[in-house]
């Protein structure tokens, strides 16, 4: 009789179940009163195995939700890393410690790094620990407790040990530690890391660093916001004309700083900075269109038809946006920019109807021209759609479920540097309710981009917390050169992240005048540079495997292999005779 069918289709069934891969390593916690922090190990764990992308969670002690969704996301990051189709995948974390609680997203770093390196299938060092939470684009993080860390780590067979880059000084108690010297005081070697390419290279051995280049720009986005630009500050020079015909004081606040912002914008435009030149227009806009208005002299009536008939445009604006057929990175930045544009736009009117009830026609008049300028901006960014680029999955469940992670995320950040330094947030609270609202009201373009806003307002928080003002341009700078990495590595998929350019070319633009609003724009640059995470490429094939399916394969590989052991047993047993 011929076997080999049959030995060919166990061959086919039991490849793929006994192709899972297992890894370890060591993390590094904190736990107690911030005053007295007591640190620990716990032991990390990952198994691979053929699936469909899920992401398994098992904790010893019971874990808070935030490291949950700390774990998923750094699975995100370390899959985008290396530009891994992890969907062919399902991935089961165990983390079992001693502490009492399991919380926070300090250990996502070395999640990440793990992950990374068994889908390389790379051993990591298990001489070496890290502490450090992953942000978008592979930047790690600020974490609390690193000196209790540090001592956790030396009663273990660990040598060297991984913080986040600016920790090295460490204040806690009014007292100041080096924490590079606490370390050989240790026994340890505690080395400064920024990205998950150099903590990589450490657990692997293995070079992950890229070359900084320079950003190519792309020639749609160039074309495209330089007409924006040239938009915005035409229509500069035509308010700044009307408002030479009026009796307006040299000195008015509101005329100087018009003129300076379009000074600014002239300057960005001769050195192709679009996006900067648009948004120093769109300031000046604003300020010599709260004049015009002024000088006016409005009724009460008047600006009532002018606010209805703005409403209306935002109404029909919104409506338009909802026939969009959304299939690009590009196309979904620029609907969060529109849509964002036009909610302030609105909110900007209903500002205008509260002044009036309060009679502040100063009040009223200022939102009224925020309202209609805002409008103009909404308009002006339209021009980004439909410009082609590579296309993703993107409908309104895959956007529901983009906004659901992306509001986790934030939250759990949120949460974090709350515990961190007790600081109560009240803006990116705020900023983060209204992805909530956005999400309730089933606007989930908005609600990514708010979630995403409120996560970078929050790890720049973390990012700086405990950091000397000298060290701040250094932050700066690292900064800057991951989000110039992460929009190359974009770049270099086909996808031209618009906004997250936009933002790093006006961090930029920023960092020698007002550093504070730099950093803010350098990790929106950052947050918004990788959202194709959440989205399936339209143009692969995937390999789904359904759960059934698997168990179903398991079973009938059970009953292969009991069949051939019983005709094994059989031809044994006649040659025997």
């Amino acid at each position: 009789m011929n076997n080999k069918p049959i030995l060919l289709l166990l061959i086919l069934v039991i490849l793929p179940l006994c192709s899972a891969s297992e890894g370890s390593m060591k993390l590094l916690a904190a736990s107690g009163l911030e005053t007295n922090l007591t640190g620990s190990t716990a032991d990390l764990r990952l198994e691979m195995v053929p699936g469909t992308g899920r992401v398994f969670i098992e904790t010893f002690p019971i874990t808070k939700l935030d490291t949950q969704i700390s774990t998923r996301f750094a699975q995100e990051v370390a899959c985008d890393f290396l530009g891994a189709d992890c969907s062919r995948y399902n991935f089961f974390y165990t983390i079992k410690s001693k502490s009492s609680i399991i919380g926070g997203p300090s250990a996502s770093s070395a999640i990440a790094v793990l992950t990374a390196a068994m889908l390389q299938g790379q051993e990591v060092n298990s001489s070496i620990a890290m502490t450090g939470t992953i942000n978008s684009g592979g930047l790690i993080g600020p974490v609390g407790g690193l000196r209790a860390k540090l001592e956790a780590a030396a009663k273990e067979n660990i040598t060297t040990v991984l913080i986040p880059r600016g920790e090295r000084n460490v204040t806690e108690n009014n007292k100041t530690t080096d924490l590079v010297e606490y370390g050989k005081g240790l026994g340890l070697n505690v080395i400064e890391v920024a990205r998950l390419s150099e903590a990589m290279s450490y657990f692997t051995g293995k070079s992950y660093e890229v070359p900084a280049v320079n950003i190519t720009i792309n020639q749609m986005y160039n074309d495209t916001m330089g007409y924006i630009s040239q938009l915005l500050c035409n229509k500069s020079r035509l308010l700044m004309a009307s408002v030479g015909k009026l009796s307006i004081p040299a000195n008015s606040t509101q005329l100087r700083e018009a003129l300076n912002l379009t000074e600014r914008a002239e300057n960005a435009s001769s050195q192709n900075k679009f996006y900067s030149a648009a948004s120093y227009c769109y300031g000046a806009n604003v300020r010599l269109r709260y004049l015009l208005l002024k000088a006016r002299n409005m009724t009460i009536a008047e600006i009532v038809t002018m606010t209805a008939r703005m409403k209306a445009s935002i109404y029909e604006s919104n409506n338009n946006l909802d026939l969009l057929n959304i299939n690009t990175i590009n196309d979904l930045q620029a609907a969060m920019v529109v849509r964002d544009r036009l909610t302030e736009s609105k909110e900007n009117l209903d500002d205008v109807a509260k002044a009036m009830k309060q009679n502040n026609t100063d009040a009223a008049i200022s939102s009224l021209a925020n309202g209609i300028e805002r409008l103009n901006s909404a308009a002006s960014w339209s021009n980004f759609f439909n410009k082609g680029g590579r296309t993703f999955e993107i409908d309104q469940n895959s956007l529901m479920e983009s906004c659901r992670s992306k509001v986790s995320e934030a939250s759990e950040r949120i949460e974090y540097i709350r515990m961190l330094t007790g600081l109560p947030l009240d803006n990116t609270q705020k900023q983060l309710d209204y992805a909530y609202d956005d999400y309730d009201n089933g606007r989930y373009e908005l609600c990514l981009f708010k979630a995403s806003l409120a996560k970078a307002e929050a790890d720049i928080l973390i990012s700086l917390f405990g950091v000397s003002t000298n060290s701040t341009k250094d932050i700066m700078e690292l900064k800057l050169g991951l989000a110039r990495d992460n929009i190359n590595k974009q770049a270099s998929k086909g996808i031209f992240p618009i906004l997250s350019y936009s933002y790093y070319e006006y961090a930029e633009s920023l960092k020698d005048t007002d550093i504070s609003s730099a950093l803010l724009y350098v990790e929106y640059a950052l947050e918004l540079s990788n959202q194709e995470i959440y989205f399936k490429k339209a143009d692969e094939k995937r390999l789904v495997v359904d759960n059934r399916v698997l168990l179903a394969a398991s079973f009938a590989a059970g009953l292969l292999i009991g069949g051939s052991a019983t005709l094994l047993l059989r031809n044994a047993s006649r040659k025997g005779k």
